[in-house]
């Protein structure tokens, strides 16, 4: 067998890897938990690639747009967030509305390439303690009173 034809070959068989490796886009899950007895609503603004809402739980679903929501968590529910990026990057406006509290949209990023989002903060962030337990998840801990954010770097 020629060099040539083996070159072509191994060029041939390793074709769909470096193919599916090119299509599989780099995508980060993470969750709400809503400990809570109220209902919240979270929608994304998303300007670097898109935020998906799910659940795996059928008695917690309700009024959901999956792609950047608006998304109503019920109470004592955990829902999923797809975290989807372009160019290795994801970034927005994460909204967060209870019966008593709108605060304003916090920003998510990544800082990292292909890394899940942090979401910025400072001061008290009410009910909602960010990136808890990881790094752009939510952790809902009540229906109005101020609790105190955990910030990860």
């Amino acid at each position: 067998m020629t060099n040539i034809r083996k070159v072509g070959l191994l060029a041939a068989a390793l074709s769909p890897v470096v193919f599916a490796g090119q299509a599989l886009a780099f995508s980060c899950e993470r969750h709400i938990y809503n400990n809570a007895s109220c209902e919240w609503h979270f929608s994304s603004r998303a300007t670097i690639g898109n935020v998906y809402f799910s659940s795996d739980d059928p008695s917690c679903m309700t009024h959901c747009t999956a792609q950047n929501g608006p998304c109503t968590i019920k109470p004592h529910c955990t829902y999923n967030i797809q975290y989807t990026y372009t160019g290795g990057r994801t970034e927005g406006y994460m909204s967060t509305v209870s019966p008593v509290h709108r605060p304003d949209p916090w920003f998510y990023w990544n800082r990292l390439p292909d890394r899940c989002p942090y979401t910025d903060h400072s001061g008290s962030t009410g009910d909602v303690y960010l990136n808890e337990p990881e790094n752009g998840d939510y952790t809902i801990g009540g229906c109005g009173a101020a609790l105190h954010a955990k910030k990860k770097h």
